[in-house]
Formats: structure tokens, sequence, C-alpha cells
């Protein structure tokens, strides 16, 4: 998330990038007024969503950054997978809004230049490259965690049908060999 000092720097290489548009003087007309506002409006818009974005990758990044080894217990990997899912359906949910953030991204690039603009850019670049790190370690810790969930869930279902085998050749082989029926 931008700090303090690169809010206030954002804010002043924007009034600067304002008050240098063609023909800004005491009494601007109402067309460049127009252009202003929302130019400003899709500013904040952006920062204001970017920020969102921003928090919810911090918390991802978190929730992704421990590693799950094999050794994990049975009960603590079944709750921590479904974390995992869950939070792999909100990343879909943020990929909308990072589209989003990309798409206002390039309009409001069309209407900055120097450093606001290279800014905007890099902002973004940076969110993009950021939620990819996230989807792909949370990619990777799932499928461990489906991995180590997989032979639990496997040998409970070869148990159960051992078991229901068991019972049916037994009440077999005790009828063959006990009572000596052929």
């Amino acid at each position: 998330m931008l700090g303090v000092e690169d809010a206030v720097r954002d804010s002043e290489l924007l009034l600067d990038s304002l008050s240098s548009a063609p023909s800004c003087n005491w009494r601007l007309d109402v067309d460049v007024q127009g252009r202003l506002e929302r130019r400003w409006s899709l500013w904040h818009e952006f920062m204001k969503e970017h920020a969102h974005l921003e928090a919810w990758l911090r918390l991802a990044e978190e929730a992704v950054s421990p590693l799950y080894s094999a050794h994990v217990p049975y009960a603590d990997a079944k709750e921590a997978l479904k974390k995992f899912e869950r939070l792999r359906r909100e990343a879909g949910a943020r990929l909308v809004q990072l589209d989003g953030l990309t798409q206002r991204n390039r309009t409001l690039a069309q209407m900055f230049q120097g450093v606001m603009r290279a800014r905007l850019l890099t902002v973004t670049r940076e969110s993009g490259r950021r939620w990819d790190d996230v989807n792909v370690r949370l990619e990777a810790v799932t499928g461990r965690l489906q991995m180590v969930l997989s032979p639990h869930d496997c040998s409970s279902m070869f148990m159960s049908v051992f078991n229901h085998l068991q019972l049916q050749w037994g009440s077999l082989l005790y009828g063959t060999f006990i009572l000596g029926v052929t």
C-alpha cells in the first residue's frame, strides 16, 4: 500500500499536472474544468480501489507464506485446505478487480504524462505481478494439501471396500470350509 510520503508526493504531482494543463489560468473554461474534474475523479477511484487490492494482496501473501509439509496432521490439513480453497475463490474475484484496475489505468495513462503516467503503470504492473505470485503459491499449497489428504481418503475408501469384501468372503469361506458346503 502507498505510504504517507508516496500519497503526498502523488498528490503534489497530480496538482502540478493539473496546474500545467493547457490554457490553465484563474478562469478555466467549462470544458477544461470538466476534464480536470474527471481526471481527479478517476484518479481518486483508482487509488481507492488500488488500496483495497493492496490490502487483500498483503493478507493473501501472509496466508500463503508458511509452507505446508507432507507431515501435516490430517485434521489440520483438512482445515487448511478449506481455508485455501476459500482464498482461491477470493483470488478469482480479485482478478476481476485487478482487471478493472488495469482498464482504469489505461484511461488514466492517456490523461497523464511523465512521472504520473509512469507511476500509474508501475503500480498496476506491480499489483498484477503480486497477484500472479499469490495465485501460483496458492495453487501449489492447495495441491500439496490435496496430496496430503488423498492417501487418507483413498485408504479409508480402501478399508471400507476391504471390510465389505472380507465380510462377503469370510461368510463364503466359512460356509465352504467349516460347514463342508460345496
